[in-house]
């Protein structure tokens, strides 16, 4: 199958390189072994721990009987994201443009929300990738993983009362803070359904209730959308729309399916 154009498959030590400041690339060597995947390690550099990403991004892959395909995009993708679950303030330096043009600095007291059309890694990072990593190096980063679809089925046979199962703030003592919550395809359920003649906005609520979270407790929620920035303004309540901006880091992702391309083993 013919690779597209800006995009290679890429042995792991290109990879690395290029996901990595341009500045650190001397501080690479050969992947590690196996043992760098072991648990409770303390949180490795930048350097080390896009190495590790690769690693678990090969192997992940090699599981469904693909190649690792990456895209300019997708490389800064894996580059954020691993500053992001490293607590490294260098992915506060990076800025999201609003609706209105405005640029929003990134911050490590947020959550990461990834924007963007079918095929672009998005489950594939947060549900397979960084999941896998925070569990081994970052507890403190842990989150639940639910889907959209999941929690709209939960509102339609419970009501209101399933608002506890996704919504739960309460102390994680293996985490060490209060837990964090990843949402997967918002916008993809029913914005509104209806429970015995009860009309509920499951994922409004939940947004609602998360943001209250982040203020009281530092809980983050993490989340993916197929829809743009503006679809989500359109499918959403206005002070939803507003709360997005303070509860989320936004990473927009505007390339081609890579699922396309990906070549068998």
């Amino acid at each position: 199958m013919k690779t597209p154009e800006n995009t290679s498959t890429i042995p792991a030590g290109e990879v690395i390189k290029a996901i990595i400041e341009k500045g650190k690339q001397n501080a690479l060597t050969n992947p590690p072994t196996s043992t760098i995947l072991a648990c409770n390690k303390p949180v490795p550099s930048f350097a080390d721990a896009s190495r590790i990403v690769i690693k678990i991004v090969i192997e992940e892959l090699n599981k469904q009987g693909k190649k690792m395909i990456l895209d300019d995009e997708i490389k800064r993708l894996y580059r954020l994201l691993t500053l992001y679950f490293t607590d490294d303030i260098e992915f506060e330096k990076t800025n999201f443009e609003t609706t209105k043009g405005t640029k929003m600095p990134f911050s490590l007291k947020k959550g990461i929300l990834l924007v963007g059309t079918t095929g672009r890694a998005k489950t594939f990072c947060m549900e397979r990738v960084f999941n896998a990593f925070i569990s081994r190096y970052n507890k403190s980063k842990l989150y639940r993983i639910v889907n959209s679809y999941e929690i709209q089925i939960a509102f339609e046979n419970e009501g209101t009362k399933a608002m506890s199962k996704f919504h739960s703030i309460s102390f994680n003592s293996d985490a060490g803070r209060y837990n964090n919550l990843y949402i997967d395809e918002i916008g993809a359920e029913s914005s509104e359904i209806n429970h015995y003649g009860n009309k509920i906005k499951p994922i409004e609520m939940l947004l609602h209730e998360r943001h209250r979270a982040l203020i009281a407790t530092g809980a983050v929620t993490h989340a993916s959308t197929n829809l743009s920035i503006i679809d989500f303004k359109n499918h959403y309540s206005p002070r939803i729309f507003s709360r997005l901006f303070e509860m989320f880091n936004i990473i927009t992702l505007t390339g081609n399916d890579l699922r396309v391309f990906y070549e068998k083993l």
